[in-house]
């Protein structure tokens, strides 16, 4: 089973280094070309900004993704360094672990309230007409991911207080 989830978790890691580099590449030429065309002529191209802001959506989303699972999200270090006792870090480590997990929950809650929101009143850009949908579902994919990664930190961090955090 941990094999298999070793697996799926490369191939996550594939896919969202894939849409890292798909965004960062699209976001970098739609704003050179909204600057270049406001210098160039003084207007902006319809639909650059919708499709900007939509590719960072997807960079921050995704960006978030990776950084719970790598464990770099924000966290302060001062109580971590100071405890020297193993078992005591365990337990900070369980602790900060189910503190992740409650706003992990509370960002998917929140993503669940924008779905049934922009289900109940879809909205459309206004220069493309593209469904606000293709980025308000970064922000699900991410809640739902980090939902995953703070559950396996939890797991985690019981197993190593389990083991007198060894």
């Amino acid at each position: 089973m941990m094999r298999l989830l070793e697996a799926l978790d490369v191939i996550l890691m594939r896919v969202c280094a894939g849409v890292i580099v798909a965004t960062s590449v699209a976001l970098v030429l739609l704003v050179s070309f909204l600057v270049l065309d406001r210098i160039a002529i003084g207007t902006s191209f319809m639909g650059t900004h919708e499709l900007a802001l939509m590719a960072a959506m997807w960079l921050y989303m995704v960006g978030a993704i990776v950084a719970m699972r790598n464990r770099e999200h924000i966290r302060v270090d001062y109580l971590a360094g100071k405890i020297t006792h193993p078992r005591w870090a365990a337990g900070l480590s369980v602790l900060t672990a189910l503190i992740v997990l409650g706003v992990a929950l509370f960002f998917a809650r929140l993503a669940q309230d924008l779905v049934v929101w922009a289900l109940a009143r879809p909205q459309r850009t206004p220069a493309l007409g593209l469904s606000q949908l293709w980025a308000q579902a970064a922000v699900v994919v991410a809640a739902a991911l980090a939902v995953v990664y703070a559950l396996r930190d939890v797991a985690a961090a019981l197993v190593a207080l389990s083991r007198g955090g060894r």
